[in-house]
């Protein structure tokens, strides 16, 4: 199964997006339309305060109108390797640095119309800092009780799919 690219054409082309529109030859002939969105890839990060204790933050999302519970998280700039993005984004947006850091998963945020891949790690051995957000992002620190995330997922109260993702996947391995 595989898709064979006809055209490509070039919608927009913002500050953090490209977006385009394809036209595809799918392995059975059939021609369809793609609109695909080019973004970097990102990197998030489950910031431990202690053993009972994860480091989230709370920031406005204008696409949603309304604060979200997430983790610490960016976009990786181009050159850079995911690790290093995500030790500069947990110290602009929280303060804070990590002793230690190890990769917990990738995963496509939306691989139906976007390229984005998002490399989440944990990061533990916490020491404050100053923090540096870009003069655009207003974020309020959130430390959390690790006990209260599954209740937090199930009722909503954190519905950011990144931050889903990457404390699902945290807490499946914690249990291990």
């Amino acid at each position: 199964m595989n898709e064979k690219t006809l055209s490509r054409k070039l919608l927009y082309s913002g500050k953090i997006l490209d977006l385009h529109l394809e036209e595809v030859r799918l392995s059975n002939g059939v021609e369809s339309t793609r609109e695909l969105i080019t973004v970097a890839d990102a990197a998030g990060v489950v910031a431990l305060l202690d053993s009972e204790t994860v480091l989230l933050i709370r920031q406005y999302r204008k696409a949603v109108e309304q604060v979200l519970l997430e983790i610490p998280a960016g976009k990786i700039d181009p050159g850079e390797e995911p690790l290093p993005a995500m030790k500069r984004e947990l110290l602009e947006e929280t303060g804070y640095e990590a002793a230690r850091w190890e990769r917990l998963c990738g995963y496509y945020s939306a691989p139906g119309f976007s390229t984005e891949l998002i490399h989440l790690y944990p990061a533990q051995e916490l020491t404050l800092k100053d923090a540096q957000p870009d003069e655009d992002e207003l974020i309020e620190l959130a430390p959390t009780p690790i006990a209260e995330l599954p209740a937090m997922i199930a009722d909503g109260r954190i519905c950011d799919g990144k931050t889903v993702a990457a404390l699902s996947y945290f807490l499946h391995n914690m249990r291990r």
